[in-house]
């Protein structure tokens, strides 16, 4: 349908007009022109308010169906773009903090608290511009390279310089910090009390769930009738990959690696689930892939968790797409989906199996950013490592791995728990040994987004007043 343009009207008037296209693309453009130029924003309550305004119109309305106006999500996903931006921006100015910090604790206690919703906004921000952009949409283009440049160069940056100023003092007091347990300490902290009580407990792993998303579940849990959900963190062990995350969430009296750089717990190998069970089975225990407790239903779920007093479900999606090359690029909406995933599975162990006490944690998290990353992101590092168990983008492990100015350097007896000091390397800050296969979607090193491990426990409520009184 042809219709006439509309003539050069003030913003606030067109503000109140929700009738026609036109007025939602001059309104997307000069809000997207305006964070584009607001560097230095204290204040943005303002395009706060008048995205409000637009997607309670009409075309952008999250509420209406799309059954008759297509781009309805198109619009919404186009403002929701420009305000996680405009947060980004706003956060971004606001980390004074940061820059103040002077110990590894003071850096951790900022993240837990408020840094971590730095990537929330960044993810929410990239989430909302790879849609419009999958739909041949290309008008933000611009707002994304603004949102890496801030996201990686205001935040990322000064983040990865406390982390090397700080973390030397951190493993000289071997790996601790003030408010919170060691990750090598999840079972024995928060797990064993309840099996000692006789209490069914059901821990939920997801592969590389970051603290933030998940305060994200936190959030979406807590929105539910008759749950609560308690986020609290973890300090995860160095290097933060699988092998040694998940080893070191179960059960165990010695955690170390054997002549191959395999992780071993009392001389026996942890990798795959069923020599996971292995460990669970003397607290009455057992483990399974969330998607195959999924397939069981209510009856056959019923019947499979009521023999034991631990189970513990395994969800891979974040780490299974952000790992691959050919998948990176969809670590966000791996993300949104994993999210989904975990929360209806929390919602089909408390509703259908009678679950009182859910744990939901992970290995270790990530560091994403959507462009790929540069050479300049990549560590100058002389050394060789030829004798390493494993040599990675953002660690190396061995018995045999020289010191490197331009890594951080500390044995797994520090850092993990251990029986032996193995050593390793990992580049500071950011970078990255080399970019062999994917560079978007790291972890293993010591930035919080990858050692920050959350701990989310959750509890049926009984009742709406138990919900108040908690």
């Amino acid at each position: 349908v042809q219709t006439c343009a509309l003539p050069i009207l003030p913003l606030e008037l067109l503000l109140k007009i929700k009738t026609f296209q036109q007025v939602e693309r001059r309104m997307i453009m000069d809000m997207k022109d305006h964070v584009l130029h607001a560097v230095e924003i204290t204040d943005n309550k303002k395009l706060v308010s008048d995205i409000k305004v637009r997607l309670d119109g009409y075309w952008a309305s999250k509420t209406l169906r799309d059954t008759k106006v297509a781009s309805r999500s198109l619009y919404s996903r186009l403002y929701d773009a420009i305000l996680n931006v405009s947060n980004l921006t706003l956060a971004t100015n606001n980390i004074q903090p940061l820059l103040q910090a002077d110990d590894f604790d003071t850096v951790y206690t900022l993240y837990t608290k408020e840094l971590y919703k730095i990537d929330t906004l960044y993810r929410k921000a990239i989430e909302a511009i790879q849609y419009v952009t999958g739909k041949g949409i290309e008008v933000l283009k611009e707002l994304q390279t603004y949102a890496e440049n801030i996201y990686n160069n205001k935040y990322i940056e000064n983040l990865g310089i406390k982390v090397n100023k700080t973390i030397s003092f951190a493993l000289a007091q071997n790996w601790k910090v003030r408010d919170a347990y060691n990750q090598y300490d999840f079972f024995a902290k928060y797990v064993q009390p309840f099996i000692e009580k006789d209490k069914k407990v059901f821990v939920i792993i997801s592969d590389g769930l970051r603290y933030e998303v998940a305060n994200e579940l936190a959030d979406m849990i807590n929105s539910q009738y008759r749950m609560k959900a308690e986020l609290d963190s973890m300090l995860g062990v160095l290097p933060s990959y699988t092998a040694l995350g998940m080893a070191a969430l179960l059960p165990h009296k010695s955690l170390n690696y054997n002549d191959k750089g395999e992780v071993v717990i009392d001389d026996k190998p942890t990798m795959s689930l069923e020599q996971r069970k292995v460990f669970l089975e003397p607290y009455n225990g057992t483990a399974i892939k969330m998607e195959d407790l999924f397939n069981l239903g209510r009856e056959g779920g019923r019947e499979f968790v009521k023999s034991y007093n631990l189970i513990y479900i395994y969800h891979n999606l974040i780490d299974a797409t952000g790992d691959a090359l050919k998948t990176e690029e969809n670590t966000f909406n791996a993300v949104t989906e994993s999210l989904s995933r975990t929360r209806d599975m929390i919602a089909h162990l408390i509703n259908n199996l009678s679950a009182n006490n859910i744990f939901v944690t992970a290995d270790h998290g990530f560091l994403f950013q959507y462009s790929k990353p540069n050479e300049i992101n990549q560590s100058a590092v002389d050394e060789s490592f030829d004798n390493a168990y494993i040599s990675k983008k953002r660690y190396v492990i061995g018995r045999d791995i020289k010191k490197s100015e331009n890594s951080i350097h500390s044995t797994t007896d520090i850092t993990a728990g251990t029986t032996d000091p193995v050593i390793f390397n990992l580049p500071k800050g950011p970078s990255l040994y080399n970019f062999i296969g994917g560079s978007r979607f790291v972890h293993g090193g010591a930035m919080p987004q990858e050692c920050v491990v959350p701990l989310l426990q959750i509890r049926q409520l009984k009742s709406e007043k138990s919900r108040d009184t908690t």
